[in-house]
């Protein structure tokens, strides 16, 4: 048995994709027999026993205008509770803020992997239009991050293009899953639905209030609905620094908009997923799109943006990757609320069945376990 710890900022209440991952990842480990802990950030130190693995938060702070967010600038006292855990693996999903993590596990000969959840490139573009030559500082910073980690961990060709433009040669793509028995069609609820939207046709998105998710175009699309008197109701499911901005566009320009606040229950989420006839990816520099994902096992078709990662775990006969252009987008739902749905839907949901998170979790711990072996034979 292994002692998996995975340690990772950006993790809340209010988290998306990373803290679906690790705790898919976590049950994973934990039912191959091995054991699992989560270090994450939080108001105060507190450990907790989850059918994912022990987590321990630690003291962190918090991040203004993020929705709640808290980083770990604690790094002495993470240090301590891995040289209490010990463990025989470290991962970590925080390239700029942990990455002095991966010295500390080499010194001790402990295999650490760094999960690159995000295109840094694309962050520094969206947080900094400023700066002038984006792309050279992360070139930069991920030549640097590299050397100090045994394994990086990507799970597109979108989200290793970064490190492929610096020749990286410890890149390994391993894509996420999708829980296929909580995901699916069958949960479409007509009630629920016409409770919702009446008899307007129900378009969805999921999606962090956030500016590298590009929420305006959301509302851009929305109002390509209104203008073209379509009877189509956008539902927008998240939460975010842009919400009091984006309530009050749609309230001032009265669009064919509902928002849902953040919604935890993952069955909640399905239901309304399921019971979508579309569902809008839009954020321009996603590197899988776990919620795409989680739509296709729902039968519900995806429209997300050219040149990112949704494209490459989609199909064609159940999705489009367009430019960003609202009047193409409103073409795309109206084809897609035109055809024979039945057809659609099986499609969307033979897609998402081409992805399980135990396939993803057997390839992590084949990665662990050659890591070792090359560094026994080394």
């Amino acid at each position: 048995m292994a002692r998996i710890v995975h340690v990772a900022n950006m993790y809340g209440p209010k988290s998306g994709g990373l803290r679906t991952s690790m705790h898919a990842l976590g049950h994973g480990y934990l039912t191959a027999g091995h054991d699992f802990v989560m270090i994450v950030p939080g108001r105060k130190l507190a450990r907790r026993r989850t059918a994912e693995g022990l987590r321990i938060e630690v003291p962190s702070v918090l991040i203004p205008k993020t929705g709640g967010y808290r980083l770990i600038v604690r790094i002495g006292l993470v240090k301590k509770l891995l040289s209490d855990i010990n463990p025989d693996r470290l991962e970590i999903s925080d390239r700029l803020t942990l990455l002095s993590l991966a010295k500390w596990a080499k010194k001790r000969q402990i295999s650490c992997t760094l999960f690159a959840h995000e295109r840094l490139d694309g962050i520094l573009q969206s947080f900094i239009p400023a700066l002038r030559h984006p792309q050279k500082f992360a070139d930069f910073w991920n030549h640097r991050t590299t050397k100090r980690v045994d394994q990086i961990v990507c799970t597109t060709n979108y989200a290793a293009a970064e490190f492929e433009r610096i020749q990286a040669q410890n890149v390994k793509m391993i894509p996420l899953g999708v829980d296929l028995s909580r995901f699916s069609p069958e949960l479409a609820d007509l009630a629920f639905r016409r409770n919702l939207v009446g008899d307007q046709k129900m378009v969805v998105a999921c999606t962090r209030l956030s500016k590298e998710k590009d929420p305006d175009f959301l509302l851009d699309i929305a109002a390509e609905f209104k203008h073209q008197k379509l009877p189509i109701t956008l539902v927008i499911a998240g939460s975010g620094p842009m919400e009091r901005q984006l309530y009050s566009r749609v309230a001032e320009d009265q669009l064919p908009v509902k928002f849902l606040g953040f919604i935890q229950d993952s069955i909640q989420i399905a239901k309304i997923l399921a019971s979508s006839d579309v569902f809008l990816a839009v954020g321009p520099i996603e590197t899988f799109g776990l919620a795409a994902l989680e739509s296709l096992a729902c039968g519900t078709p995806v429209i997300s943006r050219l040149g990112g990662a949704i494209s490459e775990i989609t199909s064609e006969d159940c999705a489009k990757s367009l430019l960003r252009d609202e009047k193409a987008w409103v073409d795309a739902v109206k084809e897609f609320t035109q055809v024979d749905p039945v057809q659609t839907r099986a499609k969307a949901r033979a897609r998402a069945e081409q992805f399980d998170w135990a396939q993803t979790t057997n390839s992590m711990l084949k990665l662990h376990v050659l890591d070792i072996e090359i560094r026994e034979a080394a």
